[in-house]
């Protein structure tokens, strides 16, 4: 989904949320409740969009080491993990790794088996975003947008344009918090509400909103940022938060299956192993809230309770949860792996060896500036072998020309021309996001040697035929 729905869609459900209320409140109240909407809605708006400015200039920063991570994501399921993490780390969202990942094996490019490993990587590397927000620095806020502006209008080098992005990003991210806490003080004393929150004791039910909000902003970020603005506030007792972070990891593997829509069974299974583990994750946990909750407390505040940070315990919770699971799951992926396959058969492939079809060039992965070279360099390279195959064709038919051959190496021809305008075309969408020098460059090359593979085959089934 394109980041800028996200705080439509989150106003939308956030204005469903608030009307009621306001009804109920009579007209004084609803005054009063439409200027909290308004700073609701700003605020997630802003939080929203400083996550996405954040994580953009992160994702070109981190290019180098990005590729050095995808480059080893195959070695084994450890490594795997590894890679998921950082990965998500770099990059600031898990919904960036897990299409990423539905890509690669989609291309072909990392076992299936492997791409669960990475997925638990990524619920691990997730839980950065949330003790960043925890760190609730709003009230220099907007010294951080100040400077990020500042770096972002007069550094002359990219980098440090970038890196300025990313403070502006993390400004705006805090300002919007800020925004968001400030709206919600009311509410401390307003009685409907607060029996409406009142509800969220249920487990079940908060899970239940947790989910269906996320699967609708397709951010676990965004939850997470209010689900810390109302705890802040008192309005969320910290059993109660865990039971919505939950509902959080369970909505955030809709982002999975929607990028499935179109690609292979691999793909598909991909995304089924991201929710097995999501849901028996939580399922795991799910009897022991109380436990978790008096864990995080004596973790971040010891034994004294004037001291509580709750925003700071809910960050807590959610690393606990995360990694405690891929601890406990990271040795039986063969085996869900395995039931994955046995749920999702494998399709009988019938496609010729040599397909011109493309392949690796999947456009959801433009997302990530670094992975899409990585796959703009596979096209290419599979291209060639493509061309190969026409030069095969051409050498027999010099030595033995017979109509079906050269219908046949013509039909290859036409392919090579259509992957050739799928390659530029995935390259063109690349121009647009931020790449540095050195990536500009190494796409540039890429096309050059795509034209120059392109002209051998018009050569070989124009000009010899």
């Amino acid at each position: 989904m394109p980041a800028v729905l996200k705080p439509i869609l989150a106003s939308v459900v956030l204005l469903l949320v608030t009307i009621p209320v306001a009804r109920a409140a009579g007209d004084v109240v609803a005054l009063e409740t439409w200027s909290m909407m308004i700073g609701l809605v700003g605020g997630l708006a802003l939080f929203l969009y400083g996550m996405d400015h954040l994580a953009g200039a992160l994702k070109t920063l981190a290019g180098a080491r990005l590729r050095r991570v995808l480059s080893g994501m195959t070695r084994n399921r450890l490594w795997a993990a590894v890679s998921g993490a950082v990965i998500t780390g770099l990059v600031q969202s898990s919904s960036v790794t897990t299409v990423l990942v539905v890509g690669f094996v989609s291309a072909g490019l990392m076992p299936f088996a492997q791409s669960i490993a990475v997925i638990m990587g990524a619920n691990m590397g997730s839980t950065l975003t949330a003790q960043i927000i925890a760190f609730r620095v709003d009230a220099i806020a907007p010294l951080f947008i100040a400077i990020g502006f500042a770096m972002t209008m007069l550094a002359d080098r990219k980098r440090f344009s970038l890196i300025g992005k990313a403070v502006l990003g993390m400004g705006m991210l805090f300002f919007g918090m800020g925004m968001m806490s400030n709206a919600m003080e009311p509410l401390r004393t307003y009685a409907p509400f607060i029996d409406l929150m009142s509800q969220m004791s249920n487990p079940f039910l908060a899970m239940l909103v947790a989910a269906a909000f996320t699967a609708l902003v397709q951010s676990s970020a965004a939850t997470m940022g209010i689900v810390i603005v109302l705890a802040g506030q008192g309005l969320v007792p910290l059993e109660s938060g865990i039971a919505l972070i939950f509902g959080a990891n369970i909505g955030t593997c809709v982002t999975a299956l929607l990028v499935t829509i179109g690609k292979n069974r691999d793909a598909f299974r991909t995304a089924l192993g991201h929710i097995l583990f999501n849901v028996v994750g939580v399922l795991i946990w799910l009897p022991f809230i109380d436990q978790l909750a008096r864990l995080v407390e004596v973790i971040t505040t010891g034994r004294t309770p004037e001291t509580t940070d709750i925003a700071r315990e809910i960050a807590n919770a959610h690393t606990i949860f995360n990694v405690a699971n891929v601890i406990l799951m990271i040795g039986f992926v063969p085996w869900i792996a395995r039931l994955i396959e046995k749920l999702v058969p494998a399709e009988i492939d019938a496609e010729p060896r040599l397909n011109p079809e493309p392949k690796y060039v999947i456009h959801e992965l433009t997302v990530a500036p670094a992975a899409a070279l990585s796959l703009l360099r596979s096209e290419v390279m599979h291209m060639g072998d493509v061309v190969i195959d026409v030069v095969r064709l051409g050498r027999e038919n010099l030595r033995n020309p017979t109509r079906p051959k050269l219908k046949k190496l013509g039909e290859l021809d036409d392919g090579i021309d259509s992957l050739q305008d799928a390659i530029a075309l995935f390259a063109a969408k690349l121009r647009r996001a931020e790449l540095l020098a050195g990536d500009v460059n190494r796409m540039q090359n890429e096309l050059a040697v795509s034209n120059h593979l392109e002209a051998v085959g018009d050569l070989i089934s124009e000009e010899m035929v």
